[in-house]
């Protein structure tokens, strides 16, 4: 929710707040078909596919937290690059930009280890 403020202070477009409606309504329930159901079955079978394909997903998170940490323009994320441009604009909303940084670094951090 920071972030959405942060990303609407920073002079982008309608575009970049669309964004935070689609992460919302389609990263929420592909999270649960990907990541929870498919490490689930992969227990319940001992399935080295399930295994596999949760692995992957896995990897592909971490893509996705590593872009939204970078907060690339009209992306939909607060990043370090939006927090920079938002910055020069407005001070308070450059320190909760980079605040929102520092969280999508310690998320790719705590995902990687």
């Amino acid at each position: 929710m920071f972030g959405m403020i942060c990303a609407l202070g920073a002079k982008s477009r309608i575009r970049g707040s669309d964004c935070h409606l689609l992460y919302a309504g389609l990263f929420i329930p592909l999270s649960f078909l990907t990541w929870y159901r498919m490490l689930y079955n992969a227990v319940r079978t001992d399935s080295s596919m399930r295994y596999m394909l949760f692995f992957f997903f896995y990897g592909w998170h971490i893509v996705v937290v590593g872009i939204g940490a970078l907060g690339i323009n009209n992306g939909g994320v607060a990043g370090w690059i939006t927090a920079f441009k938002t910055m020069e604009d407005n001070k308070a909303l450059g320190v909760l930009g980079i605040i929102v940084s520092l969280a999508w670094c310690a998320m790719s951090y705590s995902l990687c280890i």
